[in-house]
């Protein structure tokens, strides 16, 4: 006999991935309710946001009461609720700040499927980072026709990573620029509209050089789950565009051999044409553009992706919550 389904709640649903998690979990109807808690209230309503949801204060007794709690706030909001969420039930962390504690697994609902007796048992889940699941997936389908001997990542990274701040002043500087105004820099430091920036102010965490290597410590992870795909990993460097929603995600590998660039294609599941962040956003899982062999390097090829992270997290989350909390009624 199952047992009666409760509340599942989200820490840090009045930021952007937190609204995003809600929506999905709502629509997949995994538990009987949603709860959305935060520290503060939620971010100002502007033309790029959705209504700003009815929160309620973060509690442990709010904790208690819940099936599954899901961090999707900050790292800091995430470490001081963590060992009362633990507590309570199961914990699905989309911030990563726990992926080094005591019994944390990281994996996709993918993997888990693949392997159920590995991830039976868990009760501490960290969202992969979706532009390390992507990599894990296109190194995994790459060295699976050749041994990967080099590559390297670039990741393009949106103004939605720092929340509704992070819009606004983009919005704002981009309005201003036409209008030869002053460009306002509380964010970013400096003019990101129309601009790439390879380094942030200090102040403003993560920092880039930090998402590159949460991103790497999740790629390595994942990687871990399949060890008859031995392959070595790329370097990562991640760069802040100059636009609203979406990653982009530049790949290029070295294979022992050279690749027959439409036999890859077809093993990518790559489209015909380069995918754009536009496509990106409305799309459930992410755009896989055709391989390009390199013009110097004869087993050398390049993959360009676009990914919505903010959707891609949330469904990962709730794929993952649906198992979990299945396993443990069962």
């Amino acid at each position: 006999m199952a047992a009666e389904r409760r509340e599942l709640a989200i820490v840090g649903a009045g930021g952007l991935l937190g609204r995003e998690l809600e929506q999905v979990l709502r629509r997949q109807r995994i538990a009987a309710g949603v709860r959305l808690l935060d520290e503060a209230s939620p971010e100002p309503e502007s033309p790029l946001a959705d209504t700003a949801p009815v929160t309620e204060p973060v509690s442990e007794a709010a904790l208690a009461a819940a099936a599954g709690v899901f961090f999707a706030g900050s790292a800091a909001q995430t470490r001081r609720w963590s060992a009362a969420a633990r507590r309570a039930g199961q914990v699905f962390d989309l911030s990563g700040e726990l992926l080094d504690e005591p019994g944390a697994q990281c994996l996709t609902p993918e993997q888990w499927q693949s392997r159920p007796l590995a991830a039976a048992g868990g009760r501490l889940w960290v969202v992969p980072h979706p532009v390390a699941a992507l990599l894990a997936f296109l190194l995994e389908r790459i060295a699976a026709l050749a041994p990967v001997d080099a590559g390297a990542a670039m990741v393009l990274q949106p103004a939605s990573e720092f929340g509704q701040a992070g819009m606004e002043e983009l919005q704002t500087q981009t309005r201003n620029l036409l209008n030869f105004q002053p460009l306002p820099t509380e964010v970013f430091g400096a003019q990101s509209a129309f601009n790439l920036h390879a380094g942030l102010p200090p102040s403003l965490r993560p920092g880039l050089a930090e998402t590159a290597a949460l991103i790497g410590r999740h790629l390595q992870r994942l990687c871990a789950h399949e060890p008859e795909n031995a392959f070595r990993l790329p370097g990562i460097q991640v760069l802040q565009a100059p636009w609203f929603y979406g990653h982009g995600l530049s790949l290029y590998v070295e294979t022992r051999s050279p690749l027959d660039s439409a036999a890859l294609s077809r093993a990518l599941q790559s489209q015909a044409s380069p995918p754009d962040m536009l496509a990106a956003g409305n799309a459930e899982q992410a755009l896989i553009g055709p391989v390009r062999r390199d013009a110097l390097q004869p087993r050398g090829c390049w993959v360009f992706c676009a990914l919505d992270r903010l959707r891609l997290a949330a469904l990962a989350a709730a794929r993952l919550a649906e198992l979990a909390l299945a396993e443990r009624v069962q």
